[in-house]
């Protein structure tokens, strides 16, 4: 198994011409994140060396380049909750639209948040955030919920008020009327969203900072806790979307390490029939810190776990992060490659970074090293290219191939023009001498 590989902060030409003075995203903890088939996007996050403390910026990475940029997020409904709120994509590879879910300021839990925001992909690179009009079994404002999204359906379960947690489970549906039903459109926008409460969980205990799986019609809930409990990783709690039922979901330890430790703030991905657990921290422990005296903090872990959703057996990964990391964010590329970004990487939680690491969990196809070997090859592509041209994706090689050919022909007529020039040079050089 591969290791982490942490990526050179790199800034895309385009984002230097128009945000000279803004430097690549800074450290920060409790965001998110999502992906396409060309960019994995950040959005938000907290940190406390920060003026504003909360974030209120959408970064891309463009995963061929390797190059962030700033996007544009146009109008006035930016979340300010920008601190472990919940995010989620409709779709996969190819979102226009993600939705966010609570969050909270700081200090955290004075003031959180139970809206959903939609976030909409536009046209030339820019996005847009639209509060979505709410009816129904609304949830507590609250942060550190987990949402997904299935059939046109969100589920949102969990999360505390940073006083009282619970486990809570509501689905979210679009309302229809007869002029923006889903025939009616092809990208057809309800004109409200009804929150229906789904399962109380009162013999299930509350957490936040979990995160959750679909597999079949089964929502898996994975980690999560409080300060002072961490949910274990032997048995899962699953949310049956058909019962609207719990469940436990027993699993088979791997043969020499056993389960993963009970954990919380860790970041979750699925690709194929195997979820991946990353890294997260446990609740506080006593520890004996400086001059002896006993402290209450967290472990922190820098460790990869596998879960095969077949036979529901652990498998610990020989990869690790490059730091013990906790309030991270992760997303796995439609070709298998994990990116994970930021976190917090003490038990104290003071220290956070900004490094965005990949690890790969299958052999890089053979479009993604011939483009990445071309760049390599041709680094002006990138250096000289102009800023109104097309940006360099995985999903558009033609780009990148009529780049080269452009480049290879300019370079055959320097060739040319200093062949011309050398023999007129030696002309000069031949008529200086016969005429003395």
């Amino acid at each position: 198994m591969k290791q982490f590989r942490i990526l050179e902060p790199k800034l895309s030409k385009s984002h230097r011409a128009r945000n000279e003075d803004i430097d690549p995203p800074i450290e920060r903890s409790g965001h998110r994140m999502l992906c396409d088939e060309d960019y994995v996007y950040v959005v938000g996050g907290y940190c406390p060396y920060y003026s504003e403390q909360l974030i209120q910026e959408i970064w891309r990475f463009n995963i061929l380049t390797e190059e962030w940029e700033l996007m544009d997020a146009e109008g006035d409904h930016f979340p300010p909750e920008m601190a472990s709120f919940s995010l989620c994509a409709e779709g996969s590879d190819a979102w226009k639209r993600a939705f966010l879910f609570g969050g909270t300021m700081v200090p955290f839990g004075d003031e959180s948040s139970n809206r959903v925001t939609m976030l909409k992909k536009l046209p030339d690179a820019k996005f847009t955030w639209q509060p979505l009009a709410l009816v129904g079994e609304e949830p507590i404002q609250q942060y550190g919920s987990a949402i997904l999204m299935h059939n046109g359906v969100l589920y949102q379960i969990g999360g505390t008020t940073g006083h009282i947690y619970n486990m809570e489970v509501r689905s979210l549906t679009p309302v229809w009327t007869e002029t923006n039903k889903p025939c009616a459109s092809n990208f057809p926008e309800p004109h409200l969203w009804k929150w229906t409460l789904l399962n109380k969980a009162e013999n299930e205990w509350g957490r936040y900072r979990h995160e959750v799986e679909l597999v079949g019609h089964e929502i898996i809930i994975i980690g999560g806790g409080n300060p002072h409990w961490a949910s274990t990783l032997d048995t899962l709690l699953v949310f049956d979307i058909c019962s609207n039922e719990f469940k436990k979901r027993p699993t088979i330890p791997d043969e020499n390490y056993g389960y993963p430790p009970p954990r919380m703030c860790h970041a979750c991905v699925k690709y194929d029939n195997k979820i991946y657990i990353i890294g997260g921290c446990s609740e506080k422990k006593q520890v004996i810190g400086r001059r002896r005296a006993l402290q209450e903090i967290p472990e922190v872990y820098d460790d990869i776990w596998e879960l095969d959703t077949t036979t529901w057996k652990w498998n610990k990964l020989g990869a690790k992060l490059h730091n013990k990391t906790c309030f991270h964010a992760a997303v796995v590329t439609k070709g298998g490659c994990v990116y994970v970004f930021g976190g917090v990487v003490d038990g104290a939680f003071t220290k956070r970074c900004s490094v965005m690491q990949r690890l790969w969990l299958r052999v890089p196809s053979l479009e993604y090293l011939t483009m990445r070997t071309v760049l390599s090859i041709y680094p002006e592509l990138l250096h000289n290219r102009p800023l109104d041209s097309p940006e360099f994706t995985l999903s558009t090689p033609a780009t990148l191939i009529r780049s080269i050919f452009a480049l290879q022909q300019k370079r055959e007529e320097n060739i040319e023009d200093m062949s011309s020039n050398n023999y007129i040079n030696l002309a000069s050089y031949v008529m200086r001498l016969v005429l003395g």
